[in-house]
């Protein structure tokens, strides 16, 4: 039995992860896609009547609560949050993000108009994607 060359090995390399990223999806494995928007936020107070949350990191990990288009049924996201300006100013509750959405099939929660809300521990903000950012 003659060794294969290296191009050989190469080639057969080449054709399984070929084989791989073009085979669909298996049920319970799909692909996590990543999307960044704009959005407006509007900071919830507390339950117990406390000021909202401020936001003092320039950015921060939440979940975003979304719901289907087509079925109407409640999505998780993992989301990193930056704002620019550190947060709304003194008086005010809204605030203008960029968001990094990672999840299963984004797209079909989220888009231009959508509402959403922001979770960390309990909820901490509403928000509507005001545009979405292609990077």
């Amino acid at each position: 039995m003659a060794k294969a060359s290296a191009s050989d090995l190469a080639m057969k390399w080449w054709r399984a992860l070929v084989k791989l990223a073009v085979q669909p999806a298996t049920p319970g494995h799909e692909i996590r896609k990543t999307r960044k928007f704009q959005a407006v936020l509007t900071l919830l107070p507390a339950a117990d009547g406390a000021d909202p949350v401020r936001l003092t990191w320039p950015a921060w990990r939440a979940v975003v609560r979304a719901r289907d288009h087509a079925t109407h049924a409640g999505k998780l996201f993992t989301a990193l949050v930056s704002a620019d300006d550190g947060g709304p100013p003194p008086g005010k509750s809204s605030v203008v993000v960029t968001m990094v959405v990672l999840g299963t099939s984004p797209d079909d929660s989220l888009d231009v108009g959508d509402a959403f809300t922001l979770w960390r521990g309990r909820d901490i903000a509403r928000g509507v994607i005001s545009r979405r950012l292609y990077v």
